[in-house]
This record gives C-alpha cells, sequence and structure tokens, in this order.
C-alpha cells in the first residue's frame, strides 16, 4: 500500500510504502519519493512511485495492488508498464513487404 500525504509547510508530497512486515529493511512502513506540492496527489504518487521503480528497473516488474485507493489497479498497471516496457523508439523507416 502506498500513501500519499502533504506536509504543508514544506509545500511537498512525501509518498511512502508499506509492507507485510519490517523483515526487510526494519520496518514496515518507509518513503519512497517527495513531490513538489504544486502537483495534485496523483501526479506525485506517479512521480514518486515510477521514479522508485525505475530504480529498479532491472529486477522483476512490480506486480500486485492489493488495495485500491487514489490509484486503481488499472492506472498502477500503466505507469509500471512505462516504466518496465517503454515503447520502441521508431527508425523512421517503413519496413518492406
Amino acid at each position: 500500500m502506498h500513501d500519499v500525504t502533504y506536509l504543508p509547510g514544506f509545500d511537498k508530497f512525501v509518498i511512502t510504502a508499506s509492507r507485510d512486515g519490517p523483515d526487510v529493511w526494519g520496518c514496515a512502513d518507509h518513503a519512497i519519493g517527495v513531490a513538489e506540492g504544486s502537483l495534485s496527489p496523483i501526479e506525485a504518487a506517479k512521480q514518486a512511485i515510477t521514479e522508485f521503480w525505475r530504480m529498479q528497473v532491472n529486477g522483476p516488474r512490480w506486480a500486485h495492488l492489493f488495495d485500491e485507493g487514489l490509484i486503481e489497479s488499472k492506472t498502477a498497471n500503466v505507469w509500471a508498464d512505462e516504466v518496465w516496457c517503454p515503447p520502441e523508439e521508431e527508425t523512421g523507416e517503413e519496413d518492406d513487404l
């Protein structure tokens, strides 16, 4: 689960992720990113989550959303596709058939 929290004194959003337990990094919740307060909560979440995923792009693709809230499963999967399945660059040449 991810949470988007606005910090008014800093005009920033902090995006946190929750895990099943503290066995990975010693805590169940940890901050994965910060975004400008001028963004919408969804834009802030996308920015932080996709940047976090890009740091892990050589690992396995994110796979599960256990609970929908601000972000629906369909949206999360589109974001994951943007990170793990970037569109192929066009060469400008047409294939001859």
